[in-house]
């Protein structure tokens, strides 16, 4: 039995039977799904100019960041609900890069979603920053 190819795994990278690194599994493409939900602008894709995430905006207001928390939290939540059929999010944590000693650029957030789908509970983490 062969396995099937449900999609290409982000971040982009060499697979070991094809050009790029490929999901065999329903949750492996659902996180991929969402990673390329939350590191797209509106406007990015094209013929689908509504499709992304507004995480940008946000993170480069001339805004307290530590205010926009919960802000973020609900921009993710509505995302997903939106553009993403199934995927049930259970708890969305948002990490400053003031949270994390080791890093230096302050213009980053760290993402953490908690979700379920088709009764499968698990967690993807998305890191967003200027680059």
């Amino acid at each position: 039995m062969t396995k099937q190819v449900l999609g290409l795994k982000i971040p982009f990278r060499l697979g070991e039977n094809g050009y790029f690194d490929a999901n065999m599994t329903t949750i492996g493409q659902v996180v991929s799904n969402i990673k390329n939900l939350l590191l797209t602008k509106p406007g990015e894709r094209r013929f689908n100019n509504e499709f992304g995430s507004g995480l940008y905006n946000i993170l480069f207001e001339q805004n307290d960041i530590e205010a926009s928390r919960d802000m973020l939290v609900e921009v993710v939540q509505n995302d997903l609900d939106k553009y993403l059929n199934g995927v049930i999010v259970n708890n969305v944590n948002v990490g400053l890069s003031a949270d994390q000693p080791l890093n230096a650029d302050k213009n980053k957030i760290f993402i953490s979603v908690d979700f379920t789908y088709n009764n499968i509970s698990t967690t993807t983490e998305v890191e967003i920053n200027n680059n």
